[in-house]
């Protein structure tokens, strides 16, 4: 199988990719949190399985998520956060008619939360979609993607404004298509099209929106099943569709790429990459003025293994990106920056040493120049969420602990608040019992 391929992932040479996925969005609300200490959003007996998150900000947060209800039925949930009575009761957001996966939330600048997720209808999959406003609560689901075929990977982005862009495979015959449809105020979610021009399947899209309502999508086309290259396409909100765009050199295997725009339009792009059967990190940068996407750029130095990048891209047009590198059995948290003035830095390890190894590596990029880092760290018999920041010009702080737990955490995600606030989330398994497990979701604001 691919490696980010959601059907299955090659397993070797990394650690283990768990089922579970989270997404954090944090929106400002101007609120002063007080303390930082671990906030419990649910606990359960049963499963919280490849769930979805989405927080607000210091003080107001949503959270959606899929659990398990029962063998083969999964169900999309959401939680409310503000400081004043901390997170609300769960409240199930979709028509619990089958099993629902793939969970993304995002938020637009009035705090309107929208989740889309992939549901199983009698054995057919199509896309939903729900909407949540303040004051009013979650509408009724709508389906964005009609019934029919496999559909996998979907993924989601707004602007302020409340446009947004969500894009996702479906199997069509033989191969797998990337679609996409433009969300509106005024109109809601757009007829689906299909995007992807290249003749063989398409993989793992990814999408970030501007402020002006245009975005960009990225994934992975396999060609002549031989190999993947990383291909780009943009979206106008004047002209729609631009042409098919390939980032990646040809001939060498391409995959797991990230997008990002800065407050100008432009663009950063990063990916894995195999030369000479060893993974390791590309980036390239859309020039908005000039229209055009740079040279690929080998991030990392090293000849070890590096894997799984993740993109933070900042208003201003600094850009980061993050990823781990192997040795052995051995991993390290490594981070390189763009700066405008002065291109690529050369990358720098955040968090090294002995471990057994880092996992569920995230990063998110704050207005003010700010960037969180948080991942999984193992110390032999248990997981631990750690998280380590860089504040503009003052590097990147000591990495620090996040959790306390006594069980093992997993998927931590972080997220950015228009007024700086950063915070992250995870989930945890803690085993009591011998035959009990205990899932639950916790939230961590860090500054």
């Amino acid at each position: 199988m691919d490696a980010d391929d959601p059907r299955g992932a090659n397993m070797m040479r990394r650690p283990a990719r768990k089922s579970v996925f989270i997404a954090l969005v944090l929106l400002s609300a101007g609120a002063n949190t007080p303390a930082f200490e671990p906030e419990l959003i649910e606990r359960l007996t049963g499963p919280i399985d490849d769930h979805a998150v989405v927080l607000i900000d210091a003080s107001r947060a949503i959270v959606a998520w899929e659990r398990n209800d029962g063998p083969g039925h999964e169900t999309v949930w959401s939680s409310r956060r503000n400081s004043a009575s901390g997170w609300s009761v769960p409240e199930n957001v979709e028509f619990s008619q089958g099993k629902a996966r793939d969970v993304q939330l995002a938020v637009d600048g009035n705090g309107n939360a929208t989740v889309v997720w992939v549901q199983d209808e009698l054995g057919l999959e199509g896309l939903w979609s729900n909407r949540y406003v303040p004051g009013e609560g979650w509408r009724d689901p709508s389906r964005i993607e009609p019934v029919g075929g496999e559909l996998y990977a979907p993924r989601m982005a707004f602007d302020v404004a409340g446009r947004g862009v969500a894009v996702w495979e479906r199997r069509q015959g033989t191969r797998l298509r990337i679609r996409a449809s433009v969300h509106t105020p005024e109109n809601g979610w757009g007829p689906p099209r299909e995007i992807d021009t290249g003749d063989g399947d398409g993989l793992s899209p990814q999408v970030s929106v501007h402020a002006d309502g245009g975005a960009i999508v990225a994934w992975s086309n396999r060609v002549d099943d031989t190999y993947r290259r990383v291909v780009a396409r943009h979206f106008s909100a004047g002209n729609g569709w631009g042409e098919l765009r390939t980032l990646s050199a040809d001939g060498e295997d391409a995959y797991d790429v990230q997008i990002g725009m800065d407050a100008a339009g432009n663009a950063f792009a990063t990916w894995e990459q195999a030369i000479h059967d060893e993974e390791t990190v590309f980036a390239s940068r859309f020039d908005a003025q000039q229209a055009v996407w740079s040279v690929p750029v080998r991030l990392e130095e090293h000849d070890e293994e590096a894997y799984g990048p993740r993109l933070a891209v900042n208003p201003d047009g600094q850009a980061v990106v993050a990823w781990i590198r192997a040795e052995g059995e051995i991993g390290a948290i490594v981070a390189a920056r763009f700066r405008p003035d002065l291109g690529w830095e050369r990358p720098i390890v955040v968090q090294g040493g002995a471990f057994l190894y880092v996992f569920d590596l995230d990063i998110t990029a704050g207005p003010r120049g700010q960037v969180l880092a948080t991942w999984c760290q193992t110390d032999g018999s248990r997981n631990n969420v750690w998280f380590a920041r860089l504040d503009g010009d003052s590097g990147w702080h000591p990495p620090a602990l996040g959790e306390h737990r006594t069980g093992s955490a997993h998927r931590p995600r972080a997220a950015a608040a228009r007024d700086g606030s950063l915070g992250l989330v995870w989930k945890m398994v803690d085993a009591p019992l011998p035959d009990q497990a205990l899932y639950s979701l916790w939230y961590r604001r860090v500054q």
